[in-house]
Protein backbone atom coordinates (compact mmCIF):
# COMPACT_ATOMS: atom_id res chain seq x y z
CA UNK A 1 0.00 0.00 0.00
CA UNK A 2 1.16 3.51 -0.73
CA UNK A 3 0.44 5.96 1.90
CA UNK A 4 0.58 9.99 1.23
CA UNK A 5 1.14 11.83 4.67
CA UNK A 6 0.56 15.56 4.34
CA UNK A 7 1.45 17.28 7.27
CA UNK A 8 3.71 20.32 8.21
CA UNK A 9 4.68 18.49 11.47
CA UNK A 10 7.88 16.55 10.80
CA UNK A 11 8.16 14.85 13.47
CA UNK A 12 4.31 13.29 13.58
CA UNK A 13 5.20 12.63 9.24
CA UNK A 14 8.71 11.11 10.83
CA UNK A 15 6.83 8.92 13.46
CA UNK A 16 3.93 7.91 11.19
CA UNK A 17 6.80 6.28 8.56
CA UNK A 18 8.18 4.94 11.40
CA UNK A 19 5.24 3.55 12.83
CA UNK A 20 4.14 2.09 8.99
CA UNK A 21 3.93 -2.21 8.69
CA UNK A 22 6.40 -4.23 6.36
CA UNK A 23 4.81 -3.60 2.99
CA UNK A 24 3.36 -0.06 3.88
CA UNK A 25 4.96 2.32 1.99
CA UNK A 26 5.05 6.08 3.31
CA UNK A 27 5.46 8.96 1.05
CA UNK A 28 5.96 12.75 3.28
CA UNK A 29 5.28 15.87 2.04
CA UNK A 30 5.10 19.10 4.05
CA UNK A 31 2.67 21.43 1.98
CA UNK A 32 -1.03 20.81 0.46
CA UNK A 33 0.69 22.57 -3.12
CA UNK A 34 3.35 19.92 -2.86
CA UNK A 35 0.53 16.56 -2.35
CA UNK A 36 -1.25 18.11 -5.35
CA UNK A 37 1.77 18.10 -7.55
CA UNK A 38 2.86 14.27 -6.18
CA UNK A 39 -0.58 12.70 -6.50
CA UNK A 40 -0.07 13.88 -10.29
CA UNK A 41 3.77 12.13 -10.13
CA UNK A 42 2.59 9.27 -8.09
CA UNK A 43 -1.09 8.09 -6.90
CA UNK A 44 -1.29 6.93 -3.68
CA UNK A 45 -3.68 4.53 -2.36
CA UNK A 46 -4.78 6.88 0.46
CA UNK A 47 -3.98 10.17 1.78
CA UNK A 48 -3.16 11.10 5.49
CA UNK A 49 -4.13 14.92 5.19
CA UNK A 50 -3.60 17.47 8.20
CA UNK A 51 -6.08 20.11 8.31
CA UNK A 52 -3.73 23.34 9.51
CA UNK A 53 -0.45 24.09 7.06
CA UNK A 54 1.15 26.58 6.04
CA UNK A 55 -0.85 28.37 3.08
CA UNK A 56 0.08 27.37 -0.46
CA UNK A 57 -3.33 26.75 -1.85
CA UNK A 58 -5.34 29.24 0.44
CA UNK A 59 -4.33 32.12 2.55
CA UNK A 60 -5.37 30.86 5.36
CA UNK A 61 -3.81 28.19 7.35
CA UNK A 62 -6.77 27.18 9.24
CA UNK A 63 -8.50 26.07 5.99
CA UNK A 64 -5.54 24.80 3.81
CA UNK A 65 -6.09 21.36 4.29
CA UNK A 66 -9.57 21.86 3.62
CA UNK A 67 -8.74 23.16 0.17
CA UNK A 68 -6.81 20.30 -0.55
CA UNK A 69 -8.87 17.50 0.39
CA UNK A 70 -11.69 19.54 -1.73
CA UNK A 71 -8.94 19.28 -4.62
CA UNK A 72 -8.41 15.90 -3.83
CA UNK A 73 -11.90 14.92 -3.37
CA UNK A 74 -13.27 17.00 -6.56
CA UNK A 75 -12.20 15.16 -9.14
CA UNK A 76 -8.43 17.66 -9.71
CA UNK A 77 -6.13 14.46 -9.45
CA UNK A 78 -9.35 11.25 -9.37
CA UNK A 79 -10.58 9.67 -6.80
CA UNK A 80 -7.94 9.04 -4.01
CA UNK A 81 -9.73 8.32 -0.71
CA UNK A 82 -8.35 10.95 2.11
CA UNK A 83 -7.88 10.34 5.94
CA UNK A 84 -7.70 13.71 7.85
CA UNK A 85 -6.17 14.26 10.81
CA UNK A 86 -5.53 16.77 12.84
CA UNK A 87 -5.25 18.06 16.18
CA UNK A 88 -8.26 20.59 16.45
CA UNK A 89 -11.31 19.78 18.73
CA UNK A 90 -13.49 21.96 16.55
CA UNK A 91 -16.80 20.50 15.28
CA UNK A 92 -17.26 22.41 12.16
CA UNK A 93 -13.73 21.25 10.83
CA UNK A 94 -15.07 17.92 11.01
CA UNK A 95 -18.50 18.40 9.63
CA UNK A 96 -16.79 20.16 6.55
CA UNK A 97 -14.54 16.99 6.15
CA UNK A 98 -17.37 15.42 5.61
CA UNK A 99 -18.76 17.87 3.00
CA UNK A 100 -16.01 17.91 1.29
CA UNK A 101 -16.08 14.15 0.64
CA UNK A 102 -13.18 12.94 3.09
CA UNK A 103 -13.22 9.07 3.05
CA UNK A 104 -12.85 9.30 7.40
CA UNK A 105 -11.55 12.26 10.08
CA UNK A 106 -9.54 11.00 13.27
CA UNK A 107 -8.11 13.02 16.11
CA UNK A 108 -4.16 12.27 15.87
CA UNK A 109 -4.18 12.01 19.58
CA UNK A 110 -6.11 8.30 18.45
CA UNK A 111 -2.60 7.40 17.86
CA UNK A 112 -0.55 6.00 15.15
CA UNK A 113 -1.25 2.66 15.01
CA UNK A 114 -5.21 3.50 14.84
CA UNK A 115 -4.36 6.46 12.27
CA UNK A 116 -2.57 3.38 9.85
CA UNK A 117 -5.02 1.10 10.18
CA UNK A 118 -7.74 3.65 9.47
CA UNK A 119 -6.07 4.33 6.18
CA UNK A 120 -5.45 0.69 5.33
CA UNK A 121 -9.40 0.05 5.99
CA UNK A 122 -9.90 3.34 3.88
CA UNK A 123 -7.64 2.45 1.13
CA UNK A 124 -9.41 -0.72 0.72
CA UNK A 125 -13.05 0.36 0.22
CA UNK A 126 -14.23 -0.01 -2.44
CA UNK A 127 -14.67 3.35 -4.72
CA UNK A 128 -17.85 4.76 -4.92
Amino acid sequence: MHVLVVDDDIDFADDLTAAAPEGVFVDVVHTASDALNRIRIRRPDVVILDVRMPPTLTRDAAHEGLAALGAITGGYVGLIPVLVVSELDDESVWLWCGKLGAAAALRKARGLTRILALAADVAARPAT
